[in-house]
């Protein structure tokens, strides 16, 4: 129940005025009146308004209105007097002094508003019938809720008391508001048909509420015109004219909700930089972005199912960032509500990619690319360095690395000495692989030779060589002196 209509509800029941307790903790202050809701003042009256709270008011005032009219108002910020208590709490108060000789005859509202030393307002109202005899009145009518949003339905509340308990009625018009909203008529006659009588009406003393249909109307700012009027008792002149009140405030109509836009990239790459997202295109049609409110969520989509990651709500957020640290698909969620409580929901399916690592391969601080061949005689020793390796900011302080030879894993860590593994002769193949956080990898593959076991093989080759050489010269001149030793010598 809204705080305004709370304190009307207690007021109206009682003089002193006690408010529960409010969310900082504190109690809020005390009003002690000593006027009655629905007070006839014939002649010139003097009230008093006790204040009691922790620290002085902020400020303090009060109206009187009546047919849609201020009759008087008075800021008492600086006449309030001083009392002080023996309690934690002590009191301000001030007099009113009111009557038929200084106001005009009215049905009217007293309207008292506070604001205690936290910035808290409290506002009070009570109805109070200024009247020089008991003549025939109005009944008073003060409807609160003045440039309330509004959707689909409107609940009206407001207070509405006849002199002399009689029976009242409400009727009600609503129409576009024009360039000065609930512009006031000096007509003062009541055309009744141009007005509908509400139904449905739950009342507590003089309070009264319900609730009007509104999801035929367009967008836009409406002037809702409440009228009180009087039922006469059946011992009233059937030809005594009804008597009419009337109170207006302004409605703003919002049936429509936003149209939610969200503006930023689809496709990423993993990294440490946040990436940001907007929703300054979204808007509220007629009302604009004005007061809206934005609430962003980032989920994970894992087969199929979706996991909340983060949630932001910030009333005038229209920008969030999100983390790109991790791959995979994602969902960013926009849900936009204006004032009047519409809501609309706008979402962008993200997709982080993550980039393989790049493989750097350093030997005794020389660079070494794929597939080249390294010398290492046995019994010798070679630095190999990977640590200029590199890979998205997010995941080069992660990465892994896996040192094989002839695929059989031998060494881990991004440095290592290698020297000439056991059970290989003359040659093997190094493979360096590099590994992210998400198990993408790299390769590199050199080969490792012992230049020493390179050098007798040739020699062993020249010697065959050699000997075959040897054996075929030594064959060819012996079938050459054969063939000699057949021809006669003449």
């Amino acid at each position: 129940m809204p705080l305004l209509f709370l304190c009307t509800i207690i007021l109206c029941s009682s003089q002193s005025v006690v408010l529960a307790q409010n969310f900082e903790g504190s109690y809020p202050p005390i009003i002690d009146f000593n006027i009655q809701d629905g007070e006839v003042i014939t002649d010139e009256s003097s009230f008093t308004v006790l204040i009691e709270d922790e620290m002085r008011p902020n400020s303090v005032f009060w109206r009187i209105t009546g047919f849609s009219e201020n009759i008087a108002f008075s800021d008492m910020t600086e006449s309030l007097s001083f009392e002080e208590s023996s309690g934690s709490r002590d009191f301000w108060s001030f007099d009113l002094l009111i009557g038929p000789g200084i106001y005009p005859s009215c049905s009217c509202i007293l309207e008292l508003v506070v604001e205690d030393h936290t910035g808290e307002i409290y506002q009070f109202h009570m109805s109070i019938f200024i009247v020089e005899s008991m003549e025939s009145m109005p009944a008073s009518i003060f409807v609160f809720g003045d440039q309330r949003w509004s959707s689909n339905y409107l609940e009206v509340t407001g207070i509405s008391k006849s002199i002399n308990e009689q029976s009242i009625s409400l009727l009600y018009q609503m129409d576009l508001s024009s360039a000065i909203r609930c512009s006031v008529n000096t007509d003062s006659n009541v055309i009744e048909s141009e007005y509908s009588e509400v139904e449905n009406i739950f009342w507590s003393n003089s309070l009264f509420s319900f609730n009007l249909g509104i999801s035929n109307l367009d967008d836009g700012w409406y002037d809702l015109e409440i009228l009180s009027r009087v039922i006469s008792d059946s011992s009233s002149s059937p030809i005594e004219p009804p008597l009419y009140s009337k109170h207006c405030i302004s409605i703003r109509v919002d049936n429509t909700p936003p149209e939610v836009i969200i503006n930023g990239p689809s496709y990423l790459d993993e990294g440490y930089s946040k990436i940001e997202y907007s929703g300054e295109a979204s808007t509220d049609g007629l009302w604009g972005i004005s007061g809206l409110t934005y609430i962003w969520s980032l989920n994970q989509i894992v087969d199929n199912y979706s996991r909340v990651i983060e949630v932001i709500s910030v009333s005038n957020d229209r920008k969030v960032s999100f983390d790109r640290t991790s791959s995979g698909s994602f969902q960013i969620g926009l849900t936009v509500i204006d004032k009047a409580g519409n809501s609309a929901n706008s979402y962008l399916l993200v997709e982080v990619n993550n980039t393989a690592p790049i493989v750097r391969l350093q030997i005794d601080s020389v660079i070494i690319s794929e597939g080249e061949k390294v010398e290492l005689r046995k019994g010798e020793k070679l630095f190999i360095d990977a640590s200029l390796s590199s890979d998205t900011d997010n995941d080069i302080d992660s990465l892994r690395y896996i040192w094989r030879v002839n695929n059989i894993p031998m060494y881990v860590g991004s440095n290592a000495e290698l020297t000439w593994p056991e059970g290989i002769e003359d040659e093997f193949l190094l493979t360096l692989e590099v590994l992210d956080d998400d198990s993408e990898s790299a390769t590199l593959s050199i080969y490792v030779n012992d230049p020493d076991n390179q050098t007798s093989t040739p020699f062993h080759l020249l010697l065959l060589l050699a000997s075959a050489f040897f054996f075929a010269y030594s064959l060819m001149r012996f079938r050459v002196k054969s063939v000699e030793s057949d021809i006669p010598k003449w």
